[in-house]
């Protein structure tokens, strides 16, 4: 049997073929991607903001456009429980290809070791580990060899993501603080949940910062890519600060609210792929779903 032929019995079989000799073994795999996605939310919100219920939904969205099989863990904004999840995970004698973890009240330093007997490949979302978590753990394909890497929104918004619900109550806050005392201030926020958004469109903030709850879906499109042998790693490296938050204001905001609120409607973040673009680098251009015209959206 010559080379292709045995190409091709591998692949028929659904045979995961090393495209690598590094420690982390890229792979190259033709099965249906199976993705864990370790939640710290509440699966049904209960008064602590609809984020984490909406990450999961553009997630579960970015899966179906891709063929991808997504299995989604509520923590119930419970580290220890959230711990617990991804014990049972490794311990799978069946483990997925993929699990997608959030470092909630730090919780994903020990994660990443319960995770690192397993042969599934770990994504971190969302916040990062901080230097001193890094300086024990250390890095992406290090140490800890299935954790390839990390997915961050850019460093100038990445601290205000864990406090999008928090900020937006806020930015509500002093916009009832402002009428109350009549006075003539514009008022922004950031943290786009729902009751924000609306106030743009009535033109009572000025603008707020959003997209905090596509991460996830960038997140799958990272993990698709990487399935089918485009390493999101290259050419910058595994630990990723995508440049995607988007500023809404009164001409856009409706549209966002759309696609982001309305449970008819589901942004496609496939066209952001690059293995499917053939592209060399990542822009996940919120302003492309944005766009009326857009078939994106």
């Amino acid at each position: 049997m010559n080379r292709r032929q045995m190409l091709a019995g591998s692949m028929s079989a659904g045979v995961c073929l090393a495209a690598g000799r590094a420690a982390w073994a890229m792979t190259v795999c033709v099965n249906t991607p199976r993705v864990v996605f370790l939640n710290p939310g509440e699966e049904v919100e209960r008064g602590t903001g609809q984020h984490w219920q909406l990450v999961s939904r553009f997630m579960a969205a970015t899966a179906a456009r891709f063929g991808m099989q997504l299995e989604v863990l509520y923590a119930e904004r419970d580290h220890l429980l959230m711990l617990r999840q991804a014990e049972t995970v490794a311990a799978r004698n069946d483990p997925p290809d993929y699990v997608v973890i959030v470092n909630e009240k730090m919780a994903a330093q020990q994660m990443l070791h319960a995770l690192a007997c397993s042969p599934a490949k770990v994504l971190l979302i969302h916040n990062d580990l901080t230097d001193a978590q890094r300086a024990e753990t250390g890095n992406e394909r290090g140490a800890i060899a299935n954790w390839i890497g990390t997915i961050t929104a850019d460093a100038f918004q990445g601290s205000f993501r864990l406090m999008d619900y928090l900020c937006s109550q806020m930015t509500l806050g002093a916009l009832a603080a402002v009428r109350e005392r009549r006075a003539n201030v514009v008022v922004g926020g950031l943290g786009a949940l729902p009751e924000a958004v609306a106030t743009v469109m009535r033109g009572d903030l000025a603008a707020i910062v959003a997209g905090g709850q596509f991460i996830g879906a960038c997140a799958m499109v990272a993990l698709y890519d990487y399935h089918h042998g485009v390493d999101f790693a290259q050419p910058d490296g595994p630990r990723m600060k995508l440049d995607y938050l988007t500023v809404l204001y009164g001409d856009n905001a409706s549209r966002y609210y759309k696609i982001a609120f309305d449970q008819s409607a589901a942004p496609d973040f496939s066209g952001f792929s690059r293995y499917r673009r053939r592209a060399a680098r990542y822009d996940f251009n919120l302003q492309v779903l944005l766009d009326p015209a857009s078939k994106a959206a």
